[in-house]
C-alpha cells in the first residue's frame, strides 16, 4: 500500500466551522460542524432552502466555503484529496447514447489510475452493475427523455452511484438517500426519509436556515428532542416530526428559534465537540506515521490532481465522443440528409452554366450560396456543445479530467462528419452546375470549403463556451454570420462602408471564403459578347425597329469579356487564394483557441480555490 493510501484509509471526514455566504452577502450556512467515519452514513435533513446541497458542495470541493475548514483525516481538502472523494449531484447528468455498462465502465477508465489493471476494473464494474441491481439492464442505452427512450429516473440514479463508487472512493457525497458501503464515509442530504429509513442512518445532522438544529446519532434525535420539551408522538415517523419543527409549522418563529439555541447547550453538542478534538488528534497521528511532514508534503505535491495522464483521459474522451456521434443516427441523418438536398438545389437550380453574360451572375450566386449554406449549416453544432456543456461541467467539477483533453478531443471526434457532409454538399453542386473541372480546380475548391466548415464551426464552438446561457448562443450564433454575410463582399461594397466598422470585414469567414473560390472558378475564363447577351429585351421589339438596334448594339462595350474584370468589380483580387485560404486558417485556429480558454475559465471559476499540495503542521483553528 502506498503511502497516500495509508494516510486516506480508515477515512475519516470532518468540517469545521462551515459559513457560506451569495455574492450579496446573503447567509446561507452559519457555523456548521460534524465528522463522518469509515463505514459510517450521515443523513442530512432540513427544509428547502436549509442549506443542504450547499454544504455538501463544500464537502465535496465542489463549492469555496466563506469560512471554515473541511479536512479528511485532519488535513485540509486540497485537489489530489479530491480523487478520493465520490458526489451524486440531486439531477443525474448522463450521455443518453452510451450503455449503462459502458457509462460505469468509463468512470472507472478515467477516474482511476494506470497502475490499476484492467482486469481489476472489469471486476470492480461487474461489483457494482451487481451491487446496484442494473443486470437487467447493462446493455441499455441511457436514453434521452425528450427524443429516445431509456432506462426509468431511479435506474438513471443508480447508475450515477455506480459511476462514484465503481472508482473507489473514500468518502461517498449524495444528494439522495444510500445504504452505507463497507470502509467508505457516506453523508447525503434528504429531506424527508421513510420511518425505516431514518432508523438506518447512524449520524443526523438537522439544518434549519444554515444553523445546526441537532448533530448526534439518529437514534439519539428523539431522545435529545423530548429533554427540550418536543417528544415525537407514537406512530410519528421521527424525520416529519422534526422537519414540522424546523419548519415552524408547530412551534412558531420563536419556538424554533429555541430548539437552534438549545442544541449548543446539549450533551449532543459536547459529543460534537469530543469527535471535532479527536478528528484533530487523529490528525497528527497521521502525521507521525509518516517519516516527517516534510516528506508528506513533498508526496502529495508531487501527486497528480487527475487520476489518469492527458494522453489517456483525451483516447477515453475521444472514444466516447465517437461512439455519441455515430450512435445518434438522428442527427447524422439529417446533416447528411441537407447536405445532399442542398447540394442538388445548388446544382438543379445553377445547372449547366455557359460562358455567357448571363452565366457571370449564375456563376457567382452559385459560389456564395454554396458558402452561405455551409456556413450557416455550422449552426447546428451549437445545439450539441450546449447539450453537452451541463454533462462537461458536472464531470470537470468531480476532477474527472482536464479541460483541455475534453475540449481536444471533441474537436477532433466531431470533424469527421463535418467534413464529409461539406465535401457532399459542395461537389454535387460543383459538378451539376459545370463549374471548372480540372483537378486543381476541384483540389482548390474542395480546401477552400473544408477551411471555412472549419472556421463555421469553432465560431460557434467558440460562442457556446463564452455565453453563460443556451437561448443567448442561439441567438449570437447566427447573428454573427449574418454581419459576417453582409461584410462578405457580395451584397455590399466593402470600400463604401464609414471607417467605424469596415474594420470588422476582416474577421468575416464570408470575405475570404468567397475571395477564395471566387478566383479559383474566375481567373482564366472568357465570357461571350453577344448581341443577345448584350440586350436580350432586343427580342421584345417589332421587327423593324430590331434591325435599328442591331446596328448600334457593337458600340456597346462587353461588361465581363474576362474573369478578372469581375474580380476586380467585386474587390475580391485584392489577396491571392493562397493568402485567404491562410487567413481562414487563422481564424479557424484563432477560434478554436478562444473558445478552449473561454471553456478554461469558465471551467475553473466554478472549482473552489483548494491547495495543490498537503496543508503545513498547524494548529486547530
Amino acid at each position: 500500500m502506498s503511502q497516500h493510501e495509508n494516510f486516506i484509509a480508515d477515512t475519516l471526514l470532518s468540517f469545521h466551522d462551515i459559513s457560506w455566504k451569495t455574492e450579496d452577502g446573503k447567509s446561507i450556512l452559519h457555523g456548521v460542524s460534524g465528522v463522518v467515519q469509515a463505514g459510517k452514513v450521515m443523513a442530512i435533513m432540513g427544509a428547502s432552502g436549509s442549506g443542504k446541497t450547499t454544504l455538501l458542495q463544500i464537502l465535496a470541493g465542489q463549492r469555496q466555503q466563506s469560512e471554515g475548514a473541511v479536512r479528511i483525516n485532519g488535513e485540509d481538502m486540497n485537489r489530489a484529496m479530491k480523487r478520493y472523494l465520490g458526489m451524486v449531484p440531486q439531477e443525474d447528468v448522463l450521455l443518453p447514447t452510451v450503455t449503462v455498462e459502458e457509462a460505469i465502465s468509463f468512470s472507472a477508465a478515467i477516474r482511476m489510475p494506470s497502475n490499476v489493471s484492467e482486469e481489476e476494473r472489469k471486476q470492480l464494474v461487474e461489483q457494482q452493475v451487481a451491487d446496484l441491481g442494473l443486470q437487467s439492464i447493462r446493455s441499455s442505452r441511457i436514453g434521452d427523455p425528450r427524443r429516445r427512450k431509456g432506462i426509468s429516473g431511479g435506474e438513471k440514479k443508480r447508475v450515477s452511484i455506480a459511476m462514484e463508487m465503481v472508482h473507489r472512493p473514500r468518502v461517498l457525497l449524495l444528494d439522495e438517500p444510500t445504504s452505507g458501503s463497507s470502509n467508505v464515509a457516506v453523508a447525503f442530504t434528504i429531506h424527508q426519509p421513510s420511518s425505516r429509513d431514518f432508523h438506518l442512518f447512524d449520524k443526523l445532522l438537522l439544518l434549519s436556515e444554515g444553523r445546526t438544529a441537532y448533530y448526534g446519532s439518529a437514534r439519539g434525535a428523539l431522545a435529545h428532542f423530548e429533554a427540550v420539551g418536543h417528544a415525537c408522538p407514537e406512530f410519528t415517523n421521527p424525520a416529519e416530526f422534526f422537519l414540522d419543527l424546523l419548519s415552524g409549522f408547530d412551534v412558531g418563529l420563536e419556538g424554533k428559534e429555541k430548539i437552534i439555541s438549545s442544541f449548543e447547550k446539549s450533551d449532543a453538542h459536547r459529543v460534537l465537540e469530543e469527535e471535532l478534538e479527536q478528528a484533530e488528534e487523529q490528525r497528527s497521528r497521521a502525521l507521525q506515521r509518516a517519516s516527517s511532514s516534510a516528506d508528506k508534503r513533498k508526496f502529495l505535491a508531487n501527486e497528480e490532481n487527475f487520476a489518469t495522464t492527458f494522453t489517456e483521459q483525451f483516447v477515453l474522451l475521444f472514444r466516447r465522443a465517437w461512439i455519441n456521434s455515430t450512435r445518434n443516427p438522428v442527427s447524422a441523418r439529417a446533416a447528411f440528409g441537407r447536405s445532399v438536398t442542398m447540394g442538388l438545389l445548388v446544382g438543379f437550380l445553377y445547372r449547366g452554366v455557359q460562358f455567357t453574360q448571363a452565366s457571370v451572375q449564375d456563376r457567382t450566386g452559385a459560389l456564395y450560396f454554396v458558402i452561405t449554406t455551409q456556413i450557416f449549416s455550422a449552426q447546428a453544432s451549437m445545439r450539441i456543445f450546449l447539450e453537452e456543456r451541463d454533462l462537461f461541467f458536472r464531470e470537470r467539477l468531480a476532477g474527472a479530467y482536464r479541460t483541455s483533453s475534453y475540449y481536444w478531443s471533441k474537436s477532433l471526434a466531431d470533424t469527421p462528419l463535418q467534413l464529409v457532409c461539406a465535401l457532399v454538399f459542395s461537389l454535387l453542386g460543383y459538378f451539376l452546375v459545370g463549374l471548372q473541372a480540372s483537378l486543381a480546380h476541384v483540389l482548390t475548391y474542395c480546401l477552400s470549403v473544408i477551411i471555412t466548415t472549419l472556421a463555421a464551426e469553432s465560431y460557434v464552438v467558440m460562442i457556446g463556451a463564452l455565453v453563460p446561457d443556451d437561448k443567448l448562443g442561439v441567438i449570437l450564433g447566427p447573428l454573427g454570420f449574418a454581419l459576417m454575410s453582409l461584410l462578405g463582399g457580395f451584397f455590399l461594397n466593402i470600400e463604401s462602408l464609414p471607417v467605424w466598422i469596415s474594420w470588422l470585414q476582416f474577421s468575416s469567414l464570408f470575405r475570404y471564403s468567397f475571395a477564395a473560390i471566387m478566383q479559383n472558378e474566375f481567373k482564366g475564363l472568357s465570357f461571350t459578347c453577344s448581341p443577345e447577351d448584350l440586350a436580350n429585351w432586343v427580342e421584345k421589339l417589332d421587327e423593324g425597329t430590331k434591325a435599328h438596334v442591331m446596328e448600334f448594339l457593337h458600340l456597346i462595350p462587353c461588361p465581363t469579356p474576362d474573369g478578372e474584370t469581375h474580380l476586380k468589380r467585386l474587390k475580391v483580387d485584392g489577396m491571392s487564394i493562397t493568402w485567404n485560404i491562410l487567413i481562414l486558417t487563422l481564424l479557424f485556429l484563432l477560434f478554436r483557441v478562444v473558445g478552449f480558454i473561454a471553456l478554461y475559465h469558465r471551467s475553473n471559476r466554478m472549482l473552489p480555490k483548494l491547495s495543490s499540495t498537503l496543508s503545513p503542521d498547524k494548529k486547530t483553528q
